[in-house]
């Protein structure tokens, strides 16, 4: 039995493996995810810009979409990990986490068979719904679709 195995390096929209971007919060473990049709450096300044606060310290590997973030305005560190120089971790600086949590969504999308490409953003928004807020999930997902006042008026508060 041929089992299918999936190329190494990224992948592109065109061959099925559409890019996906974390932005992934080291202290709260909050992640957001973003579907890329086309990589770019300016795509990475605009997702700083429309899922981040304040300064950020960025930690990224060496693909070459990455060189310059460190001018963006928001950017106060940029700390690079080279995997192709085969190093994956050099003293805090480590993408550990984003693949880590790729793991898990691989295996989130596989329970899907895949989803549409239509459809994956929405169930990356739904699994980083479900990460954020943990086993709160489906009371959360009530709150900020209803308000506080639908919740309260449910369960007779």
């Amino acid at each position: 039995m041929k089992t299918k195995r999936r190329g190494r390096g990224r992948g592109t929209y065109s061959s099925g493996r559409p890019p996906i971007i974390t932005v992934y919060e080291r202290l709260s473990g909050r992640v957001k995810f973003v579907v890329a049709k086309n990589l770019s450096k300016e795509l990475i300044h605009i997702i700083i810009e429309r899922h981040t606060l304040g300064d950020v310290v960025v930690y990224t590997d060496d693909f070459t979409i990455y060189l310059g973030i460190s001018r963006h305005d928001r950017v106060v560190f940029h700390g690079v990990v080279r995997h192709s120089d085969g190093e994956y971790a050099r003293d805090d600086i480590h993408i550990n986490g984003c693949e880590g949590i790729h793991s898990w969504v691989e295996t989130f999308l596989d329970i899907y068979r895949g989803p549409n490409w239509d459809s994956l953003e929405l169930y990356l928004a739904f699994y980083a719904f479900w990460r954020n807020y943990g086993d709160r999930w489906f009371f959360w997902f009530i709150v900020s679709c209803f308000g506080d006042g639908f919740w309260g008026a449910l369960v007779g508060i």
